[in-house]
């Protein structure tokens, strides 16, 4: 389809139709005809067609009108606005732009096909290039912002500052007028690559500075007559009201600014005061005041003041518990417990109360009771196994099944932040093992859920032996029922009563999986009686498995007794030791620790020891000459008599000490083990290198010192398990 071409008279007339309509679009109350509307889109397309035959480019001429009608309006508009002041000028200059922007954006309805023409004339024509490169609407965008704003912006930009302070002092403003004179800041941008740089560099760098200004002396203000909580609730409260405000007057990316500003003034200028007042919340449990503290420097992104101060506190509290325990001579397993439980408690409720479970402060608290956990290393891995064993034991005061459940959930919990597991893996055992061979455990059920927990915590390597323990008790029973059918079997074919009197229960356990050890075990003469069912059991026992040896614990074995005292029968429960003492009255009416040492081949410590506890109990007396008699005088409510093990300190503390030495002698294998590992997978490492990679793969079990590591690795070098460099030292080689 051709357009039919116009002379220069039918466009001067075309061209003052279309700036006729231009002008009633920029002058409010003025209306124009849908026929003139109609018109102006063809007339627009035909001059930007190229149709027009004139003097000169027709498209340019148009635009040159449609600028120069622009820049006397936007003349007109200044010069109405330019003695007004205040709110005046921030009303009238909103409704001016506002109608502007309008009747430019219906301006550039039309105007789209010449928009179109001339921007392929600025690109291929070099004279058009800076000239007409804007759009009809960001010419007038451009026009308004060089012509009226800049003319204005110095009783604009500092009144919309000014009205945001008189809000803030709590006197009312027309927000929607502030937001829509900014918003009109980045509008008259939008021909510029970044249409808010105006309002970044004029209006925001300024309000920014004047906040900062109007808090810190408001600020200073309020805490030279006011209390430091009294101040994070105005803080608080001044905080939320900004935030409000920001909402409806600022434009999005402007009032994350304005608040960070405003945390920056009303918080972290102030962060030694909050510091020092954390410490005392945290001290007085002021939950609330905490808690307003906490929301004020979570919006400044600020958490850090407080996390270091609530570190400090919770390790000050554990230390001086500690001193507290030591001081007043009541450090024990149970108190050691119950102070621990209580310091991870209190501050993991601050923490529900005052920081909304924040996992910034759950970790504080689990990085503080770790370093209060540690600082008694040996101590705290051994008292928390024995809470386990007082727990886990039979007694009177044994927990309930509740409660329990609930210690041991607790136990768990503390023994995570051990650095040692190894010496609590070590002492859980040693106490496992008496309970297992004692039969004195409260429940199985108990025992292997404290076993699952460690298993999950720590893997199935830490509880192997655990495990096994309590596999070596049930085929152990197993055992024992086969070995009491063969008793019986025997007594029957041989009518003889003297087996069947007596029963046995053994517990025969692997030698790597029980701490137990035969080099601290006495050698004794055992009674006939006594040497006979050993005698039996050991042969049942070779003949049912081939190869293998056993090797009697007799120090950790007890027997029931039955004997009689006047009409009434006493069932004594006994060590090993003590029945063989007590037999010997069978036959003596006294005796003395000379006769017992060569009857019994035990030295003169145990002999000594073990007729302390029949004393103890009351069964034995001593005569002036020194020997000993049997107290046939001997009373009971009971039925069952227990006879209780006179432990003598020394003896326990050398068991500790043996406890330890073990310790010191598996962590040296342990070491070993995984730097083979580590340089069998690697076949080469620098020496640096590897003892950091053997000190993170230890961590699970214990803290090596480096010093230690270093001597493990010599040793393995010497052992030729690994080889150095001959040209660099620091390089290590795996030996196959």
């Amino acid at each position: 389809m051709s357009l039919r071409k116009i002379d220069q008279k039918r466009f001067n007339k075309i061209v003052k139709s279309i700036l006729k309509v231009a002008k009633d679009l920029l002058t409010p109350g003025n209306k124009t005809s849908k026929r003139e509307w109609q018109y102006v889109f063809q007339d627009i397309h035909i001059i930007s067609t190229g149709a027009a035959v004139v003097k000169g480019d027709g498209r340019q001429v148009l635009y040159d009108k449609l600028k120069e009608l622009l820049q006397q309006h936007v003349d007109g508009i200044l010069r109405a606005m330019d003695p007004l002041k205040g709110m005046e000028l921030l009303s009238v200059y909103r409704e001016k732009f506002k109608t502007y922007s309008i009747g430019s954006g219906y301006m550039n309805e039309p105007c789209r096909p010449l928009n179109k023409e001339l921007k392929k004339a600025s690109s291929a024509e070099v004279e058009f290039q800076d000239e007409l490169k804007w759009t009809i609407e960001d010419l007038a965008m451009k026009l308004w912002k060089e012509t009226v704003f800049d003319a204005l912006q110095s009783k604009v930009v500092p009144e919309l500052v000014d009205q945001i302070r008189i809000a803030r002092e709590g006197n009312d403003i027309d927000d929607k007028m502030v937001a829509d004179v900014l918003l009109s800041m980045i509008d008259m941008c939008s021909f510029m690559d970044e249409p808010t740089v105006v309002y970044i560099k004029l209006f925001e760098n300024s309000l920014l500075e004047s906040t900062n200004e109007y808090y810190r002396v408001r600020g200073e203000e309020f805490l030279n007559t006011h209390t430091i909580e009294e101040y994070v609730s105005w803080a608080h409260d001044i905080t939320s009201k900004e935030i409000y405000r920001c909402n409806v007057v600022l434009p999005q990316f402007s009032q994350k600014k304005l608040l960070k500003q405003c945390l920056q003034t009303l918080a972290l200028d102030k962060k030694d005061e909050f510091i020092k007042s954390a410490k005392d919340f945290l001290n007085e449990n002021r939950d609330k005041e905490l808690l307003k503290m906490f929301e004020l420097l979570e919006k400044a992104n600020a958490l850090y003041v407080l996390t270091d101060p609530f570190m400090e506190v919770i390790i000050e509290k554990g230390k001086s518990n500690i001193q507290s325990l030591k001081a007043n001579k009541e450090m024990t397993a149970l108190t050691f417990y119950d102070k621990m439980r209580q310091l991870h408690e209190h501050y993991i409720r601050i923490c529900e109360r005052a920081f909304n479970k924040n996992s910034l402060f759950l970790a504080c608290v689990d990085k503080a009771c770790k370093i209060v956990m540690n600082i008694e290393k040996k101590k705290a891995p051994e008292f928390l196994a024995k809470v386990c064993d007082s727990s886990l034991k039979k007694s009177s005061k044994a927990p309930t099944t509740d409660a329990l459940e609930d210690r041991l959930r607790y136990v768990v919990i503390l023994f995570n932040y051990l650095q040692d597991k190894d010496i609590f893996q070590k002492f859980y055992s040693k106490y496992l093992a008496k309970r297992l061979i004692h039969g004195s455990s409260t429940s199985e059920e108990a025992e292997q859920g404290m076993i699952a927990r460690l298993k999950a915590l720590c893997g199935f390597e830490f509880t192997g032996k655990l495990q096994r323990m309590f596999t070596d008790v049930t085929v152990s029973q197993q055992l024992n029922s086969q070995f009491s059918s063969h008793m019986n079997s025997e007594a029957e074919a041989s009518s003889s009563k003297s087996a069947a009197n007596t029963s046995m229960n053994i517990i025969v356990a692997q030698r790597g999986a029980w701490p137990l050890s035969a080099a601290n075990t006495p050698a004794v003469s055992l009674p006939n009686i006594l040497a006979t069912c050993m005698e039996k059991f050991s042969t049942f026992y070779t003949k049912k498995y081939n190869g293998r040896k056993l090797i009697w614990l007799h120090n950790l074995g007890t027997i029931d007794m039955k004997s009689t005292f006047g009409k009434k029968r006493i069932e004594f429960h006994s060590t090993v030791f003590q029945t063989i003492v007590l037999l010997m009255f069978n036959e003596n009416q006294t005796i003395t620790t000379t006769e017992v040492e060569a009857q019994t081949q035990l030295s003169t410590k145990d002999v000594e020891s073990t007729i302390n506890s029949l004393i103890t109990c009351k069964l034995v007396k001593k005569n002036d000459d020194g020997s000993f008699y049997l107290n046939k005088k001997f009373r009971s409510k009971r039925h069952r008599v227990k006879i209780n093990v006179v432990v003598q300190r020394e003896v326990a503390v050398q068991e500790d000490k043996q406890t330890h030495t073990a310790i010191d002698g598996d962590r040296k294998l342990f070491l070993q083990a995984i730097t083979v590992r580590c340089m069998k997978l690697r076949k080469s490492m620098r020496y640096n290198a590897l003892v950091q990679e053997i000190l993170q793969l230890s961590k699970s079990q214990f803290t090596p010192s480096i010093p230690s590591v270093k001597k493990c690795i010599e040793e393995l070098i010497d052992k030729e398990y690994m080889s150095r460099d001959r040209k660099d030292r620091n390089l290590l080689f795996y030996v196959a």
